[in-house]
């Protein structure tokens, strides 16, 4: 089950398999990929996970998932300048996403980006 917000240039992904979670937006090169995020200006750096599915992941903890409930904005920094997203939305979305996640069991997966509106978060599970 995923959360997507779309920034009008790049797509951020928060999913889960009712256990873990984790975030990310679309990358097209292989291996890892040290980049930058944080909430309302810039935090950490951390390594992404890419395994060819066009997306670039990191996972993301209890503290990570409090804050995007919490927080006005969220930004990650890899091959396309800083990209930030509002957060207006996210907690009911998580809500959502916890709940169908719960429900399937099922891994989380990274779908190719699709045109969300720049409205709130919108939740969405399986295909």
């Amino acid at each position: 089950c995923a959360a997507d917000r779309d920034n009008d240039q790049v797509t951020l992904r928060i999913a889960t398999d009712g256990q873990s979670w984790q975030i990310g937006n679309p990358y097209y090169d292989n291996g890892p990929v040290r980049g930058q995020w944080g909430f309302d200006g810039w935090e950490d750096e951390a390594m992404f996970r890419t395994d060819g599915d066009g997306w670039a992941v990191m996972d993301a903890d209890r503290h990570i998932l409090d804050s995007l409930r919490r927080m006005d904005s969220f930004s990650i920094e890899l091959d396309r300048g800083p990209q930030h997203w509002r957060l207006n939305g996210a907690s009911a979305a998580l809500a959502v996403a916890v709940v169908a996640g719960a429900r399937s069991r099922t891994p989380a997966r990274w779908w190719p980006p699709r045109k969300v509106p720049p409205a709130p978060f919108r939740a969405a599970c399986g295909r």
